[in-house]
């Protein structure tokens, strides 16, 4: 970065949930909280905000990768049941609902 420039990092949360989706999208790893603003302060960059994006349907979410995590899957099927989940949850108005809601919530301030 430039001297006063700004980064917006979006990584996935919560090492314990790493799976076969995951491994599908090319994820290298998941961090546990707080663990990525450490790293970027200990090289000099501060962070200004630490946010979880997703955190109003991270129960069901959580149901489901740990469900993911004892199914061992060849990279076939994996990418047939990643993109099967996406196009799902793009075209489900539950989701975009919960969505909606957490990104009012945080124009208002609420973490």
């Amino acid at each position: 970065l430039r001297p006063g420039g700004r980064a917006v990092l979006v990584v996935p949360s919560n090492p314990r949930l790493y799976d076969y989706y995951d491994a599908h999208l090319q994820h290298q790893r998941r961090y546990a909280r707080g663990e990525l603003r450490e790293r970027a302060e200990a090289v000099g960059l501060p962070a200004r905000a630490e946010v979880a994006l997703g955190s109003i349907v991270y129960p069901g979410f959580w149901l489901l990768k740990k469900r993911n995590r004892r199914r061992r899957l060849g990279a076939d099927e994996a990418r047939r049941r990643v993109e099967r989940d996406i196009s799902r949850s793009a075209a489900s108005s539950i989701a975009r609902a919960a969505f909606a809601l957490e990104f009012a919530l945080l124009r208002r301030g609420l973490r």
